[in-house]
């Protein structure tokens, strides 16, 4: 994984980290992958940065995921992954489409069922008491599926993501990796403010 430290004191300015990324994601198209950490102090723009990105990734040959992270139940989490993965969705296929969780449930099935059948059995996981590490396992499985199902690589990108250690997780990082480990063909975009922690 390749980081990009942005302080006022190191390595590179705003114009060549956003070409970085963009030439990354522009590979990730091409079946390269290669993940990013942008770690850096609070108020430096990292997030600014990302919204760039993501105004010239729009698309319909890959699905871009911002997931801005903060201290929350588990349940909270979950309901804003899977909706903003379903809904970048139907956007890359360039679909009208609402912010209404029941309508990205309905309106993906007839056109990834095995995603949206992932994500209802994660849900009723969760209805059931499924542990918080079982439930958080699952929702990192979902980039995969869509792309073995849609056949659109995904950019998932996770904000803050030191946060993850705050929702009552058992080993919430060494899981992430895990899963990038494995998932050839989403590109993580990993960004922190938490210089020691991250």
């Amino acid at each position: 994984m390749e980081t990009l430290t942005n302080t006022r004191s190191k390595h590179y300015e705003r114009p060549e980290i956003l070409g970085i990324l963009l030439k990354r994601v522009n590979a990730l198209k091409n079946n390269y992958r290669q993940n990013i950490a942008i770690i850096g102090y609070q108020s430096l723009g990292k997030t600014a940065l990302i919204f760039e990105l993501l105004k010239r990734c729009r698309g319909n040959d890959i699905v871009p995921a911002y997931i801005g992270i903060k201290p929350q139940p588990i349940e909270q989490f979950a309901k804003n992954f899977i909706g903003v993965l379903l809904y970048q969705y139907l956007s890359s296929e360039q679909q009208q489409v609402e912010d209404d969780f029941e309508f990205l449930i309905s309106t993906c099935k007839t056109k990834i069922p095995k995603t949206v059948n992932a994500v209802i059995q994660t849900i009723a996981a969760m209805d059931k008491q499924t542990s918080e590490d079982e439930t958080y396992s699952a929702l990192l499985e979902l980039p995969y599926i869509l792309y073995e199902e849609g056949k659109k690589p995904v950019v998932l990108i996770l904000d803050e993501f030191h946060h993850l250690d705050n929702m009552g997780l058992r080993n919430p990082f060494l899981e992430l990796s895990n899963k990038i480990m494995v998932q050839k063909h989403t590109m993580y975009i990993l960004v922190s403010s938490a210089l020691y922690a991250a």
